[in-house]
């Protein structure tokens, strides 16, 4: 079983939300609200853990921020080659060997064409084809260079993007830190997207987990589970519109345009952020062409919907369906 004996309360649509549940502890405990990478983060546990998991957090956007200039992979995006953190040395070395386990659909080397298109949405004017076509010629984790020491250097114009994988990566070292502390029998900490619970519920019942309609109207179903890490993706709430067409925010690096997936939403569950994170884009990118291999992995478990409302549930997932 992939789960560890960690459990709380949580809610999962296009993007995930949990509600909190009540202690013997819930004195010793706090709920803060951060803004990390682009999103409101709501962190559920002891008072101490949370300034901890406040300055992870705080270390870690900026180590993964692609766009600030006091971001990491800004800069190294900027110079090309830098002496790096060892958190962005290991995110990138996670990334890649992810890809390279399950697949290039998803690559922490694509920024050269995912870049073109969050301009797009910036300046609501689409690239050009040419544009993209170059774009495509520079995307590849072969592009990444690996040095002496912590120095990494990016190959013709390869530029990272993080976005894929950040979040997880996240979640996966406030992990760390709750089994560092022991402060925290339960805890929950939602990035919009992905989720991690922790901990133990007092009533030791499973999560009860709502998953919206893809359409955006009610609950599609239920899952009752032990606690992971939790992680969606969807291409129906989250797009930009120019000229009156929308585009996913989902780009597939194998066309250099936005995804045109029959998939609507993919929710993974598994015992890793950064897995969970990658996994769900990437099996929305694949469509339902691929999704029967997915259903039978052991590793993790998916909860996914076509745009005809059919799902694809994993065995042994218990999903209930409203």
């Amino acid at each position: 079983m992939f789960f560890k004996n960690i459990s709380f309360c949580s809610a999962i649509a296009a993007i995930l939300f949990f509600c909190s549940c009540t202690s013997d502890h819930a004195a010793e405990h706090s709920t803060a609200e951060l803004f990390v990478m682009d999103t409101v983060c709501s962190v559920n546990a002891d008072k101490d853990d949370i300034k901890t998991i406040s300055s992870v957090l705080s270390r870690i956007d900026t180590a993964l921020d692609c766009f600030s200039k006091s971001g990491e992979i800004h800069a190294l995006n900027e110079k090309r080659s830098m002496n790096c953190s060892e958190d962005l040395c290991d995110f990138i070395k996670k990334t890649t060997s992810l890809s390279a386990e399950y697949g290039n659909e998803v690559i922490v080397s694509g920024g050269a064409v995912t870049m073109l298109w969050k301009e797009a949405q910036k300046s609501e004017i689409l690239p050009e084809k040419n544009d993209i076509l170059h774009s495509l010629g520079n995307i590849g984790d072969n592009f990444i260079s690996f040095e002496s020491g912590n120095v990494i250097s990016l190959k013709n114009e390869c530029m990272l993007d993080s976005g894929a994988f950040a979040k997880g990566y996240a979640l996966d070292l406030c992990r760390d830190v709750l089994d560092s502390s022991r402060n925290s029998d339960h805890a929950v900490i939602s990035m919009t997207s992905s989720v991690l619970l922790y901990g133990k519920k007092p009533d030791n019942s499973k999560f009860n987990v709502e998953i919206r309609n893809p359409d955006g109207n009610g609950i599609i179903g239920t899952v009752k589970t032990d606690a992971c890490f939790l992680s969606t993706s969807g291409g129906y709430e989250r797009f930009f519109t120019v000229d009156g067409e929308n585009y996913p925010h989902i780009i597939d690096l194998s066309t250099g345009y936005p995804t045109q997936s029959d998939l609507t939403s993919v929710t993974v569950f598994c015992d890793s952020g950064i897995l969970s994170d990658y996994l769900s884009t990437k099996i929305l990118i694949e469509g339902t062409e691929n999704i029967e291999n997915h259903l039978e992995s052991d590793l993790y478990k998916v909860a996914a919907f076509d745009e005809n409302g059919n799902s694809y549930i994993s065995k042994g997932l218990d999903f209930h369906k409203k």
